[in-house]
């Protein structure tokens, strides 16, 4: 009997997620892995490490992961491309228009009538954009492409450690909860079978529940505990003063979000799964890593902004847990971010308010604008103090 022959997973971006999620994922499952890095150098390192090493939160040991590494675009990927059977992206959001026309030469060379599913492992719904890049890029150069769908992918995963640029063997360490939700709608081929992975045809509303549930509390814990002086998530998530607000807040923006797409789901144990997910100390999950380019953060559909804008819709009313945290973004400074210096050197040229409606789509006389500004400008004198806050919290409370 001839052996069955592996299938092969090509997975563009060689960080966190790529390599502590998607590659054991994929080789778990049987694949045969390739991680296409952006530079030759990068490409070789993971070549010269063998494999690579991902642990879960509580494992004393790490898994090996088999895998080759090719530099984006040359020869190497697109052979790569032309022999997988899925393409997977897990570069960031703002990189992603950067793979269109690697991506679209690649793609070219497939044979004419071999679909294939690309699918955007992104915080965002960014799928169309790379869609359209692609297709343009492809017109732009001549090449004709075969039949390729892009579809959204939704990880739910968190991978604290691990990095290429800080260790030429980096471990790459993630919690245990590992779902993804990928878009059904956009596939042209059948949905594999992998661990975890689900189709959904709601994925902007999955999105957006991600968004205002996970990702927001995520951000509560890492804004409002840098401002507490927190360097871990675990640690933010369980000072007696936070941790009321961050489930007060989830719990306000689930309720929110689950009336505005009249969906007839619970409430508290999602916000309950998430506040233990963040409360695990074995990820050593860093304050920085979650806090990272507050601009990305403190965009309108980003897990701050869309929440808090939700939670006012619904109730008319200015959820406290979510402005103090856009108010902690604004002042959120660390000297190894280059986003949070570029926040900085807005916030020297512009005021509050015109901040938030440039980078938070947020006019001066909305509520939530008008509540972050006057947030802003207490702790702002005395970050220490959190008599203001506390105030809101509890006027809240009482009505």
């Amino acid at each position: 009997m001839t052996p069955a022959v592996a299938r092969q997973a090509l997975i563009i971006g060689p960080g966190r997620i790529g390599c502590g999620y998607l590659a054991p994922l994929f080789a778990d499952a049987g694949w045969d892995v390739v991680l296409a890095a952006r530079t030759a150098r990068r490409a070789a390192m993971i070549e010269a490490a063998g494999d690579l090493q991902v642990r879960c939160a509580g494992d004393p040991c790490p898994q090996r992961v088999s895998v080759r590494a090719v530099p984006i675009a040359g020869e190497a990927f697109t052979r790569a491309a032309c022999e997988a059977d899925l393409i997977a992206t897990a570069v960031g959001a703002r990189r992603l228009p950067g793979l269109a026309v690697p991506l679209a030469r690649a793609l070219a060379a497939r044979a004419g009538d071999a679909p294939v599913d690309v699918w955007t492992v992104e915080n965002g719904d960014v799928a169309p954009v790379l869609a359209a890049a692609v297709r343009r890029a492809a017109a732009g150069l001549g090449l004709t492409l075969p039949p390729v769908g892009f579809a959204g992918a939704i990880a739910e995963v968190v991978v604290a450690h691990g990095d290429w640029k800080r260790s030429a063997r980096p471990v790459f360490v993630g919690d245990g909860w590992r779902r993804m939700l990928v878009d059904e709608t956009a596939l042209l081929t059948a949905l594999p079978r992998l661990p975890g992975v689900t189709g959904t045809g709601r994925y902007r509303e999955r999105l957006l529940e991600k968004a205002v549930g996970f990702s927001a509390g995520h951000m509560l814990c890492a804004y409002l505990g840098a401002l507490r002086g927190h360097r871990l998530i675990d640690r933010a998530v369980a000072d007696p003063q936070l941790r009321p607000l961050i489930q007060r807040s989830l719990l306000q923006a689930r309720t929110a979000f689950l009336r505005a797409h009249a969906l007839d789901d619970e409430v508290e144990g999602p916000v309950e799964l998430a506040l233990e997910r963040y409360a695990d100390a074995r990820l050593g999950d860093p304050v920085a890593r979650v806090a990272r380019d507050p601009v990305r953060k403190l965009a309108p559909e980003g897990p701050l902004v869309a929440p808090a804008r939700l939670v006012l819709e619904t109730t008319l009313r200015v959820p406290a847990g979510f402005a103090v945290a856009i108010a902690g973004a604004l002042l959120y400074r660390s000297p190894d971010d280059p986003h949070a210096r570029r926040l900085a050197e807005l916030m020297r040229l512009y005021d509050v308010a015109e901040i938030l409606e440039k980078v938070s789509g947020l006019r001066h006389d909305d509520p939530l604008a008008r509540e972050v500004v006057r947030l802003h400008s207490r702790l702002r004198r005395t970050v220490a103090a959190w008599a203001p806050f506390r105030r809101a919290v509890a006027a809240e409370a009482r009505g």
